[in-house]
């Protein structure tokens, strides 16, 4: 047998092998989640129709490079380039949908988007959040530098 001859044996069948695994594994069913009745809290949040960005907006943000109080949880940590003011709307779920939705499609470019990072927790933070990724982040303010 030529060379060339087995290396395209073995190519088709490595396709083969490969949609044949692709096909099984593809037709497992659909996980279903269990139902769980809104609260009336957030039932009423649903209902406005207000969009993510716009909320966003309503909330109000500290300045860049403006120390937190220390009351804030994230006083003196030297990766806050900003964050809301209120912690309790900070911590809100619908705070940390709109943040999530947020950094996934302006792909860090939102202007909430420091403020956002430091509202989600480390498990729920896109590439946005690096400082290492795109975009560049902000100098950092000289009361860190020390």
């Amino acid at each position: 047998m030529k060379l060339e001859t087995r290396r395209a044996a073995l190519r088709m069948a490595a396709k083969v092998a490969l949609v044949a695994t692709t096909a099984s594994c593809s037709g497992a069913p659909p996980r279903v989640e269990p139902s769980v009745q809104p609260t009336a809290t957030e039932a009423a949040a649903k209902d406005t129709p207000e969009t993510c960005t716009a909320y966003l907006d309503t909330l109000a943000m500290t300045d860049l490079g403006q120390p937190l109080p220390e009351s804030d949880p994230l006083h003196g940590r030297n990766n806050v380039y900003g964050a809301f003011v209120d912690v309790a709307a900070r911590s809100a779920p619908r705070t940390q949908d709109c943040c999530s939705g947020e950094l996934d499609s302006d792909r860090g470019q939102s202007k909430h988007r420091w403020a956002c990072c430091s509202a989600l927790p480390a498990e729920r933070q896109t590439i946005a959040c690096s400082p290492w990724g795109p975009p560049v982040p902000p100098e950092m303010p000289a009361h860190l530098i020390a």
